[in-house]
């Protein structure tokens, strides 16, 4: 979920389901100091008591209704550098509805957008669909002897290609592929439900060392941040917005040389020592190397790798246009 300081209208399509998220953004501002005297958190793992002051965070307590009393608190989601994350129950009917050209269901998309007017200045709010936790997240409360199994990482991919083939038909570049940037959907919208799986709130008292009233423009709570503890037995439906191979990190197994239009600029910069030496370990090699070690589950076959390496390998071209589209990667037959 973004914000921005710029105005922006929802998206004028037909409407479903009703939990949503609702970021309280700050205004684009400098930060000040928020006193000269001590404020006190009982404990720790939540956003900065510092954001909270003239163009920082709007403070939000559990049951707050936002934008007209359509959108009622139920949950805190998170908190980044730009903004807190809230998930709400939509009190009208309805969410937006689905395109149903393929790939258009694979993205969040911005449901409403409004402002709030408060102790801390004027905020830009976006309401999108709550999402489960990203892949990433998913990977890391896995075990270390775990892995995804192989009908999921073919959802993954699968998936993730179809939303980039849509992107790219509509010539636009997704610039920020990985795995925190791809998330699961929740198997329910019923808000029990929701609330069962982020657990019952958590929170921290806010309050002056000397007992003196809070100012306004702090929450008299704080929400603690929950663990995220998926379980890979039992995954959510899969709902993915960007790509999770992260190519960047395989380039260096490209079976390619650097094309000759490139090469003269790249010598004149006297690093031709950086030049991949192709003797090396192949993408081929290392895949095999990394998932048949003898620890982590495997349920993949040496044929198996095969094909992903092809699939992954026409991919890892240094030639742009010798790149095997994310179409073309759909039709090959480890799908």
């Amino acid at each position: 979920m973004a914000f921005s300081t710029i105005s922006a209208r929802p998206f004028n399509l037909q409407f479903r389901k009703a939990l949503v998220f609702v970021p309280s953004w700050r205004v684009s501002l400098p930060l000040c100091s928020f006193s000269s005297t001590t404020i006190q958190l009982s404990q720790q793992n939540a956003e900065p008591l510092y954001r909270y002051c003239k163009g920082g965070y709007h403070p939000v307590h559990l049951g707050d209704y936002l934008n007209n009393e359509r959108y009622k608190i139920l949950h805190k989601s998170g908190w980044g550098g730009y903004s807190t994350v809230w998930a709400a129950r939509d009190t009208r009917v309805g969410r937006l509805a689905r395109s149903n050209q393929p790939g258009y269901q694979h993205f969040m998309i911005m449901q409403d957008y409004f402002q709030i007017h408060g102790p801390n200045g004027t905020h830009n709010c976006l309401v999108t669909e709550l999402l489960g936790p990203s892949v990433a997240d998913y990977l890391n409360g896995c075990s270390g002897l775990t892995r995804l199994p192989e009908p999921l990482v073919k959802t993954i991919a699968k998936q993730t290609l179809t939303g980039l083939s849509f992107l790219h038909e509509h010539n636009i570049a997704h610039a920020d592929l990985h795995t925190r940037n791809l998330a699961f959907t929740l198997p329910t919208s019923h808000e029990q439900d929701i609330l069962q799986k982020l657990g019952e709130p958590e929170t921290a008292p806010v309050q002056r060392t000397n007992r003196q009233p809070l100012e306004s423009n702090f929450p008299t709570y704080l929400f603690i941040r929950a663990p995220n503890r998926p379980n890979p037995k039992s995954p959510f439906d899969t709902f993915l917005m960007t790509h999770p191979i992260l190519i960047s990190q395989m380039l260096e197994m490209t079976s390619d040389t650097l094309p000759h239009r490139w090469q003269e600029g790249w010598h004149a910069m006297h690093a031709p020592h950086l030049l991949v030496d192709n003797e090396e370990q192949s993408l081929q090699e290392w895949l095999e190397e990394v998932y048949f070690d003898g620890e982590k589950n495997q349920d993949l076959s040496k044929e198996d790798t095969k094909r992903v390496g092809r699939v992954i390998g026409s991919m890892l071209r240094l030639e742009p246009g010798d790149r095997a589209s994310a179409e073309s990667v759909l039709g090959d037959a480890w799908f």
